[in-house]
Parts: C-alpha cells; structure tokens; sequence
C-alpha cells in the first residue's frame, strides 16, 4: 500500500513538469539506443535519459529512483537558459516499466506519441541470449553457481568457489579451456544456442518479467489503446534499411528538427552513454560504440532448432503473432513515406528480402516490396 501511495504521489509530480518529454519504448536489441543517441544529437532535444527505470525494474529499487533521475536531470538543465525549451527524450525497455504496472502511471505523463520499437524477434531474441552470455561472468550470481554444481559429482564440488568456476567448468566438458572461448566460438560465431540452454533458462527463471519484452511491449500497446494515448511503431530494421528515411519520420512525428549530420556516428556523440550505465553493462553496446556507421542488416535468422527448446516454445506462441500484429498495426509508421530517394530506399528493401524470410513474410503488406 505505501509503495501505491509513493507511485501515486509520483503522478503528480510528474503532471506538474513543464518540460516537454518523449519516450522510445522498446524490445530489447531492436537499435533503441542508437537511435535515441541520433534524436538526441536534435538541436530541439536538450536531454536524454537512457532507461531510467533499470534500477528499479532490475536492481530492486525503490520506483522513485527512476523519477529522481528524470527530475535531477530536469533541474540541472533548467539552469541552462538556452536550453530552457529543450525536449526531453527518455529511452526505456518495455520490461523494465512493465514492473508493478508502472508503465500505467508514467506513460500518462509524457507528450504523445509514444514510439513502440520492435525488430524480428528471432534476431532480437539472438542478439539478447549472446549478450546474456557474454556477460554472465561479470559478476557473482549464487544462484547460478548453485544450478551448475547440480551437474557435478560431488567430489568436484569444492573445485567451484563461485559462478566462473562453475561457467569454465561447463565449457571444459564442451571442449573448451574457458567460458570466454566457448561463448565466442559457440554462441557468437556457429550460433549454437541450444548448447547453453539452462544458463539461459536460468535467467528466465528467475526474472519476475518477460526478459525478451515482447509480453509487455503488448500490454503496453493495449494500455495506449484503452487509453487512447496516441502511439505509433517502428520496426527496427526499418531504421537499418533506410536510416535517414526513419529518423526523418521520427523527428516529424515527434516535432523534433532533423538535420543530416545527426546520421553521423561518433564516440564522441556516445560519451553520454557511458555515463549513464554501470561499467560490467558496457558489452550490450560494443558493437554500437565500436562503429562509425550505421549497420546495413546482414545476418540470416536462425532456424528454431538452434534455440532452446523453450525459446522456440516462446517465438512460436508468443513472439512472433506478436510481433505479426504489432507490423501490420495501422499505428506503424512507413518509413518510405518520409524518403527522399524513394527508389534507392525501396532497393534496400527488396534486396533484405533474400536475406530475412522470417521479416518479409510478416512485412510484405508494406509498400518496400
């Protein structure tokens, strides 16, 4: 009851705020950040804040930590006269605000339209088990320590004093010196993720929400609707076939000014990224840090039988008639519509086509093709 009457008091709070405030709501790995930072280089937006809601959605906080960051960052650029009417451009996940229905309180408080962002799940969903994986060393996880001991015998037990003993132990049964070695050459490269499935179940297990978002992206989309919040959809490879195009759209649909040099690439545009995130999370963005440009689409889906079983349960049943709904939503916005260069657009698109089976299926009704 005090933590409803603390969301309640965060209400309003947050209906008295005077500063304009966009949100992009994504699935995770669909390009949300990339084109957050890109709309936040607008000279219409004077702050971006990069999931808020994290700590409290995944580290147990206190839902007032997620609102102290956006009024702290609110009253800083307050004393920043010229850019008192700047926009406010927040970047959340959908399975961080889907955490004791806060997403019902927050979304009523920003300017519409709220932008719903989801790429095909079946690399959405790759991509997030890689990055699981690469990761699951960074710090102690007792829990997962207990699952891997469950598979040795019991003399072997007091060989493994915490998690990474136990992930090099699992990588030497599958031939390879250590779980560095074993991730890079199985799951990034041969991309072989059924061979990893209880450290995967592991982490689905024990999250209270949908981790791969496509659950609560819905639910998001049926509050909007019911409470006729305006919203509209990108599909993340959208943004990757025809960038300038998509940005182009999403500045109008979002009244921010667009300007061709915001498509630039540079570590200096991303320093405000490594501000804003815990040190053991930099590898989620390695590969957006590490480039100049904008990556073209090029990796084929893989076939089901390369998932976990679970995980081919959950992209059969619930990802994709999801993610088939959500495409052919009358909300999505057709990122030709805002080309200027129609035909060389419309080639990229048919060209991915040849590609990515699993997206031209679902997205065919579109004019791209």
């Amino acid at each position: 009851m005090q933590q409803r009457k603390k969301t309640q008091d965060v209400l309003v709070f947050s209906a008295q705020k005077s500063k304009k405030e966009k949100i992009i709501v994504a699935v995770p790995r669909s390009n949300s950040t990339i084109i957050e930072f890109i709309l936040g280089s607008s000279t219409s937006v004077s702050k971006i804040i990069h999931e808020p809601f994290i700590d409290f959605g995944y580290y147990n906080s206190e839902i007032l930590s997620a609102y102290k960051k956006i009024s702290t960052s609110i009253n800083a650029d307050n004393k920043a006269d010229n850019k008192k009417e700047g926009m406010l451009l927040i970047k959340e996940m959908a399975h961080w605000l889907i955490r004791d229905d806060a997403y019902k309180i927050f979304l009523k408080s920003i300017d519409e339209p709220v932008i719903l962002l989801i790429k095909n799940p079946y690399l959405s969903i790759e991509s997030k088990i890689q990055k699981i994986l690469q990761g699951v060393d960074r710090k102690e996880r007792p829990g997962l320590t207990k699952l891997l001991l469950t598979s040795l015998p019991q003399r072997r037990n007091k060989n493994i004093q915490n998690s990474r003993d136990g992930l090099n132990f699992f990588a030497k049964k599958k031939g390879y010196n250590s779980w560095d070695k074993l991730v890079e050459k199985e799951a990034i490269q041969k991309r072989n993720l059924a061979m990893f499935s209880p450290i995967i179940n592991y982490f689905v297990e024990k999250s209270t929400e949908d981790i791969w978002g496509w659950k609560d992206i819905d639910k998001i989309r049926q509050f909007l609707e019911k409470n006729k919040i305006k919203y509209k959809i990108l599909e993340g490879i959208d943004f990757q076939l025809a960038p300038e195009a998509t940005i182009r759209g999403l500045c109008e649909t979002l009244n921010i000014n667009f300007h061709r040099r915001m498509l630039h690439c540079s570590k200096n545009k991303f320093k405000k990224l490594i501000e804003q995130i815990q040190v053991y999370s930099i590898h989620w963005y390695e590969t957006m840090l590490s480039s100049q440009e904008i990556i073209k689409p090029d990796i084929i889906p893989l076939s089901a039988d390369k998932f976990p079983l679970f995980i081919q349960k959950y992209l059969s049943n619930t990802a994709l008639p999801i993610y088939t709904r959500l495409c052919f939503s009358r909300h999505r916005l057709n990122v030709l519509d805002y080309s200027i260069n129609v035909k060389h657009d419309r080639n990229s698109f048919q060209n991915y086509k040849t590609v990515d089976l699993t997206y031209f299926t679902v997205n065919k009704h579109m004019n791209y093709f």
